[in-house]
């Protein structure tokens, strides 16, 4: 790392490197903010990000609503390096099963593993799902990557199949807007990123600490409201 890196803002993909990261950083006495999610245990100076267990609880409101309170659910597990699931999907995953223990909603979860970059494996391990378990109703996901399962539902014109997935990507739009998403979790990411260079520059600047945990608004977007969610409105909540 550069000797005039003065602070650095950190998207915490994955726990064990966002960790080692942090005691490097820790031990050259770097200030460093967190964005996406956080990892309480660390020393950052802030967290600007939502609260991801609360982000899974929504998705599972929304999805069994989407259902009617029936059928099973598909819970793909979508990654981007083979048996790593990132720290926000994991939080995510913990509220998901949180919701629907909390509703004593007593449902059959079949779980896939699905990786980014592999189409011939997902198309493969997603038939089979659906062959095996044909009470299949809804479905999500926990990262940006609910394209993914989009496109198999388009592909395979599964449209009785419930779809909600995280963050406004326009492969992820384009599904919402035909009917194969129901559901997107947005987190506002632009605002993240403001609040985290602005954080760091009022330290170094005027040696002005923030608040650790900063938490910001989940949202909810549908194909009727996500058009009104942009990167202007996002930034003049500041």
């Amino acid at each position: 790392m550069p000797e005039t890196v003065d602070g650095v803002i950190v998207g915490t993909l994955f726990k064990e490197a966002v960790i080692q990261l942090s005691e490097h950083l820790d031990a050259r006495e770097i200030p460093y903010v967190y964005v996406d999610s956080d990892i309480e245990e660390q020393g950052r100076l802030a967290y600007y990000g939502t609260d991801s267990v609360a982000g899974g609880e929504i998705g599972a409101r929304m999805l069994l609503a989407s259902m009617a309170f029936q059928g099973d659910i598909l819970v793909a597990h979508i990654q981007h390096d083979k048996g790593s699931m990132s720290t926000q999907g994991q939080k995510r995953y913990s509220g998901f099963l949180q919701y629907l223990k909390q509703q004593g909603y007593e449902v059959n979860l079949v779980e896939v593993d699905l990786w980014i970059g592999d189409e011939a494996h997902n198309e493969q391990v997603l038939d089979e799902a659906f062959r095996n378990h044909p009470g299949i109703r809804g479905a999500v996901t926990f990262n940006s990557s609910c394209y993914i399962l989009g496109d198999y539902l388009e592909k395979r014109q599964k449209h009785e199949i419930r779809l909600v997935g995280y963050d406004l990507i326009d492969p992820n739009v384009r599904l919402l807007n035909e009917g194969y998403v129901q559901a997107l979790i947005a987190q506002r990411p632009e605002l993240q990123g403001y609040n985290g260079v602005k954080a760091l520059s009022r330290l170094l600047l005027f040696d002005e600490k923030p608040q650790v945990v900063n938490l910001l608004p989940i949202d909810i977007l549908l194909k009727e409201n996500y058009q009104f969610y942009n990167k202007v409105s996002n930034l003049l909540l500041i």
